[in-house]
């Protein structure tokens, strides 16, 4: 991937397909909003279909997602809802929507497994919504292990379904 000047990318990672027919990716430290630690926020860019030349360029929505409390905003799990919001997950367990416009975040709910407060979904990797907008997403539980959510997409309550183990054919 490579952006409106012809540079390439690094860290591109969450794709979403958008209900206007667009494909979007997050930039994970792409943005230029800092934190007090000086870290940059996710980006996210919209896909430039077809390719040129076997490269795709991409064209920048705003700034970056924002800072929230006084943490940057990064994630990977980006999903468009049925209802044709964009959703986000980011790193820390906390649920947003993005405004397509200005490519900034707004805080919808923290994430709370099983009915506990402080235990979070960390370091979500990906989510997606189901037809029902039921909303699934892939993180670590507090307890250890790579997990399968399912969580509330407007409150946050999210319910475990299980770790995934590695499955070894002999």
């Amino acid at each position: 991937f490579v952006d409106g000047d012809g540079n390439s990318l690094s860290n591109v990672g969450g794709l979403a397909f958008g209900r206007d027919g667009e494909i979007y990716l997050t930039q994970q430290f792409g943005g230029s909003n800092t934190d007090t630690g000086s870290t940059t926020d996710t980006q996210i860019w919209k896909a430039n279909l077809p390719a040129v030349g076997g490269e795709i360029t991409l064209t920048k929505i705003g700034t970056g997602l924002g800072i929230y409390g006084e943490n940057s905003i990064n994630t990977h799990a980006m999903d468009i809802g049925p209802d044709g919001s964009m959703y986000i997950l980011d790193l820390l367990g906390n649920i947003f929507t993005v405004d397509l416009s200005t490519g900034l975040a707004n805080f919808v709910a923290e994430t709370a497994i099983n009915g506990v407060a402080d235990a979070k979904i960390l370091n979500a990797m990906d989510i997606v919504f189901d037809a029902n907008f039921t909303l699934y997403a892939q993180g670590s539980h507090p307890e250890g292990g790579s997990t399968l959510f399912t969580v509330n997409a407007s409150t946050g309550a999210a319910t475990s379904l299980g770790t995934f183990s590695e499955n070894i054919m002999a």
